[in-house]
């Protein structure tokens, strides 16, 4: 499924932050940090 791809390229990463710090999801930050680059962020500000 499409919906899978993101997890079938990162999904052996392993999530080394705390479990306090884990409101959202691995995958989710990483495809908010992937689709920001796309869209031509630079900096974290934008």
């Amino acid at each position: 499924m499409k919906n899978n791809l993101l997890l079938s390229f990162f999904g052996d990463l392993e999530d080394k932050r705390s479990h306090i710090n884990k409101l959202h999801s691995l995958d989710s930050i990483l495809l908010i940090g992937i689709a920001s680059v796309v869209c031509g962020a630079q900096t974290w500000k934008q």
